[in-house]
């Protein structure tokens, strides 16, 4: 359950190649003990932090860390600054893994930059829950990194938010999900690549406040994201927050529409002139506060893309789950534009009254040929 690296040493004092296995929770050396140049960590389930292993080894050229399920990041910034002949670095199926690097408590505030100055090769590689390289605010620079890989990670929207530095890389390799299929990209800057790797190479994308922000302010061109055909919008948290729907024209071939976990009250309001994408299926689920899908269609001034039809004419699926403030789910003019309906769900929403509201009180026909 625990090694001891100056025994190991007494044992292998010309040992260049490290590594380790099994069920080892801690290790011990000392500051005359260094670790090989290169050194891997595969299989550990229950270590916790790689600090006590990496703190004092200088001459560390390849680190890789492989289904390390306990650890939630690789190292601190000190950490970092110390490995200065590293050339290589690889972590992957690490599930716990927020963040690669990160600033301990009482570290020196006046430091604010991390240089890797030999590491060539970066891969990060099913990391599910890996959100950024580091969350705090240094400085990197990678003077001689060439070759960075991003495999099935599907949280990492930002690398770092300070300043970075990478003179020699050229393209960001990223895959999502198929197998043998990858996209070389760039778009001027690190950051600004990382962000767009989510959408070249997914037909699916999910946005948050966070990325909503981020494409307002960085004012990202219309046509970034010309493959995305299921759009999912979630976490907005905030009382009163509003549904982004003009992002919607940025998504040209969009298909399915996803609105989950969030604080909308409205969906798509009214009276309001916007271009949207035609869509063919809405899904809902856990909006505890949206109160309104849809306004009146006939108070709705809709340019469409393209614009031959009314806002949900090519809607055929319609699914509505744990929305517990609806009382009813459209009003009778919305419903007679839903002519190509097919799926219609509604489940748990604990308010709902009536499926169709009558807003004039007359009898009112609707016809629904395609809904099963």
């Amino acid at each position: 359950m625990t090694i001891s690296y100056k025994l190991l040493w007494k044992s292998f004092p010309n040992l260049e190649e490290l590594k380790l296995q099994g069920h080892i929770k801690k290790a011990s050396g000392g500051d005359d003990v260094h670790l090989p140049i290169k050194f891997s960590l595969e299989c550990i389930a229950n270590i916790t932090s790689l600090v006590p292993l990496l703190v004092s080894s200088p001459n560390l050229t390849h680190l890789h860390v492989a289904y390390c399920f306990q650890l939630t990041t690789l190292m601190t910034s000190s950490v970092a600054r110390s490995l200065v002949h590293l050339t290589s670095l690889s972590i992957s199926n690490c599930i716990e893994i927020k963040e690669i690097i990160w600033k301990q408590e009482g570290e020196d505030d006046d430091d604010e930059e991390v240089v890797f100055s030999k590491l060539q090769y970066l891969r990060l590689e099913k990391l599910s829950r890996l959100k950024r390289f580091c969350g705090y605010n240094f400085t990197f620079r990678f003077p001689l990194l060439d070759q960075l890989i991003i495999t099935e990670c599907p949280k990492f929207k930002v690398f770092s938010p300070g300043l970075i530095d990478t003179p020699s890389l050229k393209s960001v390799q990223v895959s999502q999900h198929q197998i043998g299929e990858h996209h070389e990209i760039w778009d001027t800057n690190l950051n600004k690549t990382i962000y767009q790797q989510r959408f070249v190479a997914s037909r699916e994308a999910v946005l948050d406040e966070d990325d909503v922000s981020t494409i307002r302010n960085d004012q990202f061109p219309v046509d970034s994201y010309p493959q995305v055909k299921i759009l999912r919008i979630e976490g907005f948290d905030d009382e009163g927050v509003t549904f982004p729907y003009t992002l919607l024209e940025r998504f040209p071939q969009l298909n399915e529409l996803h609105v989950e976990d969030s604080s909308f009250e409205e969906i798509f309001p009214s009276p309001i002139v916007y271009q949207i994408p035609p869509f063919k299926q809405l899904h809902l689920v856990n909006l505890d506060r949206l109160k309104n899908i849809w306004a009146d269609d006939s108070d709705l001034n809709i340019t469409l893309a393209p614009s031959n039809s009314t806002l949900f004419h090519n809607l055929t699926v319609l699914k509505v789950l744990r929305c517990h403030q609806l009382v009813y789910l459209m009003t009778n003019s919305a419903a007679k534009s839903l002519v190509n309906l097919e799926m219609l769900e509604i489940e748990d929403c604990k308010k709902m009254e009536e499926i169709v509201k009558n807003e004039s009180n007359e009898d009112i026909e609707v016809e629904s040929h395609s809904v099963r």
